[in-house]
């Protein structure tokens, strides 16, 4: 969210969107997973595709240090490297065991956040509770995150992840029809 919230969202969500080019990577070398040249073919058609929709006709590679690039593609790298070691331990385990885990992890994180943005729990307990019209859509959103995160842990179980992260990139052009909206 963070990354999003670092410039146009139809650029950030575009960039951030070129994970699987990270997840192939990394999947090949930690995962040894190896596809076939036409999947490759089609993965990097797609992925191009995305990088050439972020480009306007100001770009230049300098703007790259701004971070309003630099973060969603810092981000892009993390989740290409999250994909391919959430399928290794799915592989090892099951996608429900991680599931659960993932659940028993975001408590700590979100205590993390809270100490990172210097606020106290009982200060946003009562934010949600005299604002709830405000914030559910806040809540919708995250209980799809979720429900998301569950079908891809699931998919982990049956495919590979240099095939099942580059079909969640999907996600792209609903963003950006959204974000002109």
């Amino acid at each position: 969210f963070y990354a999003l919230s670092k410039g146009d969202l139809s650029i950030a969500t575009v960039m951030i969107s070129t994970y699987p080019i990270y997840t192939l990577l990394f999947s090949y070398l930690i995962n040894h997973e190896i596809l076939a040249p036409l999947q490759i073919i089609f993965i990097l058609f797609a992925i191009i595709g995305s990088i050439i929709t972020c480009l306007d006709k100001e770009f230049k590679i300098k703007n790259l240090k701004k971070l309003a690039l630099l973060v969603p593609i810092v981000t892009a790298i993390v989740i290409g490297i999250s994909d391919t070691l959430t399928k290794k331990v799915i592989n090892e385990t099951s996608s429900f065991s991680f599931l659960i885990a993932i659940a028993i992890v975001q408590i700590p994180i979100a205590i993390i956040y809270l100490k990172i943005a210097k606020q106290k729990f009982s200060n946003i307990k009562k934010e949600i509770k005299e604002g709830i019209k405000e914030y559910k859509y806040s809540i919708i959103g995250s209980l799809l995150n979720i429900l998301g995160t569950g079908c891809l842990l699931i998919s982990f179980n049956y495919g590979m992840a240099s095939i099942v992260s580059p079909l969640t990139a999907i996600y792209t052009p609903i963003v950006l029809i959204y974000s002109f909206v």
